[in-house]
Formats: C-alpha cells, sequence, structure tokens
C-alpha cells in the first residue's frame, strides 16, 4: 500500500516537471511572435516597405529599412536600387546637412552603375543638392557654379535622356541667380553712389547673361549709371532702348524723366550738394580729431611737468 502510494507522487512529480518544462517552451515562443513584425521580412519586402515608407515621407523608418538590406547577403540585384532609394531618403529630409550627405551618395550611384537607367536621374540629383543649398541670389553663388558643372554632366553623358531637358531647364534657372546676384550688387554700389563698379556688374549681366529675363530693369540701371557716372552719351543709348523696346515698361517712364536735361542737371546738382555735404562732415570730424589730441596732448606735458616740479632736487 505505501509502496503504490510513492508510485503515484513520484508520477505526479514527473508530470509536474513536464508540464512546467512545456509551459517553459510555449514561454519563449510567446516571446519571439512578441518582437518585430518586420524581423523576418525577405530582401525585397524589406525594400518594398522601405518604398513605402519613403512614398509616405517617412524617412527615418524608411532609412532603417534599406540600412537592413545592405547588410544581408542576398540583395545584389537591388542592391543599385537600394543605393538610390538611400540617397533619396537623406535628399528629401530637406536640410542642409541632409542635401550634403545626399550629393555623394548620388555621385556614388553614378560612378558605380554608369550604365543603369536611372543613372541620369542620379546625376541631376547630385546637381540639385548644391542648388537647393544656395536657394536666393543673395548669397554667395559659388555651390551655383558647381550645380550647374553636375547639370551639364547630365546633358554631355546622357543626351537622349529625358532627364537632360530637366537638367537644361535647371541650369537656366542657375544662371538666372547668377545674374540676379550680379545685378543685386550693382544695386548695393548704386546705393553707395559708387556708379562706376555698379555699372561694371550691370554691364557683366548684360555680356554674360543674355537669357536674363528682366532686361528692362537691366537696362535702366546700366543707363542710370552711366548717367551719373558722367558717360551721358553711353548712358542714353541703353536708356532710349529701353524706351524703344518696353515702351510700357514701368522703367521706361523713369528712362523717359532720366533723359530730360533738367533732370539730369538736378540730379548732378543734389550730388554735388551731397558730395559737398560728406565732405563737410568729414572736415568736421577731422578737426574734432586734432582738437581732442591736442587736448590730450597739452593734458600729457602738464601731467608731466607737474610731477618733474614734484620730483626732489639731486644734490
Amino acid at each position: 500500500m505505501k509502496i503504490g502510494t510513492i508510485g503515484r507522487v513520484g508520477a505526479l512529480m514527473l508530470a509536474a516537471v513536464f508540464l512546467v518544462t512545456m509551459a517553459g517552451c510555449g514561454g519563449s515562443k510567446k516571446k519571439d511572435s512578441s518582437g518585430p513584425a518586420d524581423a523576418y521580412l525577405t530582401t525585397e519586402e524589406l525594400y518594398d516597405q522601405g518604398r513605402e515608407y519613403l512614398a509616405s515621407h517617412e524617412l527615418r523608418k524608411a532609412r532603417q529599412m534599406f540600412e537592413r538590406i545592405n547588410m544581408t547577403e542576398d540583395a545584389r540585384d537591388l542592391e543599385p536600387m537600394v543605393r538610390l532609394s538611400m540617397a533619396d531618403a537623406t535628399f528629401y529630409a530637406g536640410d542642409s546637412l541632409s542635401l550634403i550627405d545626399a550629393r555623394p551618395l548620388y555621385d556614388d550611384f553614378v560612378i558605380l552603375y554608369g550604365d543603369h537607367e536611372r543613372a541620369p536621374y542620379a546625376k541631376l540629383q547630385a546637381g540639385v543638392c548644391l542648388l537647393q543649398q544656395v536657394n536666393h541670389p543673395s548669397r554667395d553663388q559659388s555651390m551655383t557654379y558647381e550645380s550647374i558643372e553636375d547639370l551639364n554632366a547630365v546633358i554631355r553623358r546622357f543626351p537622349g535622356s529625358d532627364y537632360a531637358g530637366v537638367a537644361q531647364i535647371k541650369i537656366d534657372n542657375a544662371r538666372n541667380n547668377l545674374a540676379e546676384h550680379d545685378y543685386l550688387i550693382g544695386k548695393f554700389y548704386m546705393k553707395k553712389k559708387a556708379y562706376q563698379p555698379a555699372e561694371k556688374r550691370f554691364r557683366n549681366v548684360l555680356l554674360n547673361y543674355p537669357e536674363y529675363p528682366d532686361r528692362d530693369k537691366l537696362y535702366f540701371a546700366l543707363g542710370k549709371a552711366l548717367v551719373l557716372a558722367d558717360n551721358m552719351d553711353e548712358g542714353s543709348i541703353y536708356l532710349g532702348k529701353l524706351i524703344e523696346s518696353w515702351p510700357n515698361s514701368a522703367y521706361a517712364k523713369d528712362a523717359t524723366k532720366l533723359l530730360a536735361k533738367d533732370s539730369v542737371a538736378d540730379i548732378r546738382k543734389k550730388e554735388e550738394r551731397r558730395r559737398a555735404k560728406e565732405q563737410a562732415r568729414t572736415d568736421k570730424r577731422i578737426k574734432e580729431a586734432e582738437a581732442r589730441m591736442m587736448k590730450a596732448r597739452k593734458k600729457f606735458a602738464k601731467k608731466n611737468k607737474k610731477k618733474k616740479d614734484e620730483e626732489p632736487e639731486k644734490e
């Protein structure tokens, strides 16, 4: 009777151990299933998921997906598009740092896959990365020149591509920025009454950027700078061309007034009065500075004399 009881107890203990072991296994499986839903996605699924994130502008998630693909060994066929998608996900963040980071990614794509159908797009984007960092003609334009080189490379290397036409449009816009940059510098010189440097800037736009759209504005600025620089003969040529070619322009009315002899005479009289006032202010400042210096010298001499008088005489 006692032996039977012990046997039953032993059987129950073995059953309990078995159940605990099974429960442990079940718990482990449950823990695994609670991990990330995309933990076991294939390369293609990771790429598709990344593209979906990119389309919905969830850029951080998109980059995470593409980075995981780069770490797998079965992504050779998808590697070009993964690289390009990574560049896009970086580019569309839009901030300056992202644009700086995206450009070499596009360039790397062109270097590695120059024959790929998306290579023209990548080269175009490399130029756009630079253009978007400039933003306004008033800023330094060194990156604009560099971007034009990238965009010209699209036209040279991929002349039959649809992106060649897009590149040309962007080149035209970039050149307009360069022209406007020179024009704004010329306007700055005009405000400073530095008419000859202003005239050089306006003339540079006229000669080097024939596609500049605001020709009436440019002719007026150049003509006015020449007139105020005492070159009435050449200035009147540009002002007359403005009146003839753009009679309805607001600048044409201003040009007509500027060409009037009385108007030019008035401008010159005002300029002479302005220069006389500036000279008077300069002379006043010089006299005040000389007076302060003389006062300081007298004060120093008086202090030095007093110090010598107070020193005991040497025997």
